[in-house]
């Protein structure tokens, strides 16, 4: 009896210690501390990792913390365990869709509407994804989507489809949805400034000050405090911001290669004999080889002169498979794309039409045509597609010359050259 007893004590003491843990990470959560309030949650979903609403939080502490990888994992977690419920589907389309995953973000938003997710809130989403995408006609049939099924909570909507309106010029259609996002949601501090925007494209400064007001009273808006300060210091003409018409910024770079991951130096093979070949540079194809939405990045490298040979790992050609969030990771080994002899040029295609972008690969005496395997790596299949290398190619270029459903492919040569008979 008192070994029940006993047992029954530290069940309880158990139960209190969990409830704690979860009741903690609330609190945290709550006061914007989510490094915190993860470490509560992750402790009370090792005692029960079903608890599905404790999970979804555990992925939002992580997104808004800024480790989008993290609670992308999270929510695909909680989609595996959960497969028949909605929330882990939505949350997880959410964080591809912020983490630039286009295309799994709208198979996954499709999954969640299918279950059962809000259709205001699913095709909101979407629209989001295609605006992103620079497709605004569908941008907006979404979001006139989200606005029909629920016309009295569709703010994020009206809002979202307002300023893509703006975007395009279309300030008087704008203005009618911003206004009627005002209607439901007064407080929306985004809502105000891009009507005033809107009212600024409209000639109509005096209502666009008071509402840049409003969302500067609201929450301090940024946007809307710089362009009020610009309005109220004559920076108008017309009733336009000066900016306006002025001609834009020229456009900067900033190089992100070593950040993102990208560590590519060409190897010519520069040599005191000064070979012809080594005057040329490398190429490069960008091209979505995994099919997840996201852009990758195969460059072509030289060889050792005078063997053509690439006689270490230094002259491989590499790809570079994007992860989202601008980084890549060096793939090159595992996708069988290393290539072979001196390389020049690249061209992607799916030349089989099985829904996989292929590459070609022009070069001094060794083409090189690649299939794409399932977008799990590539096969060399040169020999057997016909293709030979008697020449110095340098590029080349998939087209559909006859119109028969099926790219043909164009090489470009060079001269006739080679290191022993014309080395200079």
């Amino acid at each position: 009896m008192r070994t029940l007893v006993a047992l029954m004590a530290v069940a309880a003491l158990c139960g209190e210690a969990q409830q704690s843990h979860r009741d903690s990470a609330t609190r945290l959560y709550r006061e914007k501390k989510f490094d915190a309030a993860a470490a509560e949650l992750e402790q009370h979903l090792a005692a029960h990792p079903e608890d599905l609403s404790m999970r979804l939080m555990l992925g939002l502490c992580r997104q808004l913390s800024g480790d989008k990888p993290a609670a992308a994992a999270v929510f695909r977690d909680a989609a595996r365990r959960h497969p028949k419920r909605h929330q882990p589907w939505f949350y997880l389309a959410r964080i591809q869709f912020l983490s630039g995953k286009f295309d799994e973000a709208l198979s996954h938003a499709g999954r969640a509407l299918e279950l059962g997710e809000g259709p205001d809130r699913v095709h909101n989403l979407i629209g989001l994804i295609y605006a992103e995408r620079n497709e605004p006609g569908k941008a907006l049939a979404a979001f006139d989507e989200s606005i029909r099924h629920d016309p009295r909570r569709a703010t994020e909507a009206l809002l979202n489809s307002g300023a893509l309106l703006l975007k395009a010029g279309r300030a008087s259609e704008a203005l009618e949805r911003l206004n009627r996002a005002l209607n439901a949601q007064p407080d929306s501090a985004e809502a105000h400034f891009h009507r005033a925007r809107a009212l600024l494209d409209l000639d109509r400064a005096r209502e666009a000050e008071a509402s840049l007001v409003s969302a500067v009273r609201i929450n301090n808006h940024d946007g809307a405090r710089r362009l009020l300060d610009q309005l109220r210091s004559g920076g108008v003409e017309g009733n336009r911001p000066q900016a306006a018409r002025e001609a834009p910024p020229p456009i900067r770079f900033e190089n992100a290669a070593g950040a993102a991951g990208i560590h590519f130096v060409l190897q010519h093979s520069p040599t005191p004999q000064k070979h012809l070949l080594a005057t040329m540079p490398g190429g490069v194809a960008a091209f979505d080889y995994d099919n997840d939405g996201l852009t990758d990045i195969f460059f072509t490298n030289g060889a050792a002169l005078p063997s053509m040979k690439k006689e270490s790992a230094r002259f491989h050609n590499r790809l570079y498979r994007n992860q989202g969030d601008w980084k890549f990771q060096d793939v090159t080994v595992s996708a069988g794309a290393a290539g072979e002899g001196y390389s020049m040029g690249a061209a992607a295609a799916d030349y089989d039409n099985d829904g996989f972008v292929d590459l070609f690969v022009a070069g001094y005496r060794r083409n090189l045509l690649y299939r794409n395997v399932a977008g799990k790596g590539f096969v060399d299949v040169t020999a057997k597609a016909g293709i030979r290398s008697p020449y110095w190619a340098v590029a080349a270029a998939w087209l559909d010359y006859d119109r028969d459903g099926l790219v043909d492919l164009f090489v470009v040569n060079y001269l006739d050259w080679s290191a022993d008979r014309n080395p200079y």
